[in-house]
């Protein structure tokens, strides 16, 4: 099996591939970050020109799309 090179992939795959899978018909889910985490416990990982990205604004912007100026992601 050949695996990709994990510098072809972009944010949204990268960020998917690092959390635990879920059942999205529970409204109580959660999806649990298996990927890098900081000492106090916030999830990382990095963009294709390795700069790190907190999961928790990656999850946001895949979402919602980018993080309005001022605004905190929580």
């Amino acid at each position: 099996m050949q695996l990709t090179d994990e510098q072809t992939l972009d944010l949204t795959v990268r960020f998917w591939s690092r959390v635990e899978p879920f059942n999205m018909r529970r409204a109580d889910a959660c999806a649990r970050w298996i990927g890098h985490r900081l000492p106090a416990g916030y999830g990382t990982l990095k963009d294709n020109q390795g700069d790190t990205h907190y999961a928790h604004r990656v999850s946001w912007s895949l979402i919602n799309g980018e993080i309005p100026e001022g605004k905190v992601i929580r």
